[in-house]
């Protein structure tokens, strides 16, 4: 319980709450959706087909996975930077899916998306060097 009130002094209750209330919103969003009538309406499901046109979201998934689960005990840059590239690159490609029509992703390039947004929020913008 002390850690959990030390990292809330440190300015991270912020970034807690958002999550909590995000997470709150997918649970409630899984719920309703297991309940009504329409079929393959759940947040995987969407997101299965979504991935299917875009690789921004590919991009992202990874960058998130990257950072949160397997971050680099190193800072390569400044966190700010590192939010703000992460950020550019994941709207210009963002742009360049909607701007280009298509109707799958072959898998070799979703793996190539994904293990570029893995590597991105591993080296790039890690949390382990600021948490740790």
């Amino acid at each position: 319980m002390e850690g959990l009130i030390s990292a809330l002094k440190q300015g991270h209750a912020v970034v807690s709450c958002f999550t909590l209330v995000v997470l709150a919103l997918i649970g409630i969003w899984e719920i309703y959706s297991n309940f009504n009538e329409e079929k393959d309406d759940n947040l995987s499901v969407i997101m299965y087909h979504w991935s299917e046109k875009f690789y921004y979201l590919l991009f992202f998934w990874g960058t998130v996975g990257g950072h949160l689960f397997f971050g680099s005990p190193h800072i390569v840059i400044s966190s700010y930077v590192s939010i703000l590239i992460v950020v550019v690159v994941t709207v210009v490609t963002m742009i360049f899916d909607i701007r280009k029509k298509r109707e799958d992703i072959r898998t070799n390039k979703k793996i190539a998306a994904l293990l570029l947004g893995f590597l991105t929020g591993h080296y790039l913008w890690t949390m382990n060097a600021i948490v740790g």
